[in-house]
């Protein structure tokens, strides 16, 4: 299995050990683990139509047509380069 390797400062050292404990864990570096394999994203994103997308914030009515045009731009230009 690969190791990821942290360094931290004395203090934040110290608030992470008292951290996990208060959460039941025998040691910061379990704590740590945890945070991380629950945290890490493992499938993609659902791809959202940027009119759908939209077309929900309009819905809302706090945000200006003006934003809303750019954003739309903004979004189908990020999908098509991704």
């Amino acid at each position: 299995m690969p190791n990821i390797t942290v360094k931290l400062q004395e203090k934040d050292f110290r608030k992470a050990k008292i951290r996990a404990e208060h959460e039941g864990f025998k040691n910061p570096a379990d704590w740590a683990r945890f945070l991380i394999e629950q945290n890490m994203v493992l499938e993609e994103s659902p791809v959202l139509e940027s009119a759908k997308i939209i077309s929900e914030m309009k819905k809302t009515g706090l945000y200006k047509e003006n934003f809303l045009r750019d954003l739309k731009k903004s979004l189908e230009y990020a999908d098509k380069t991704s």
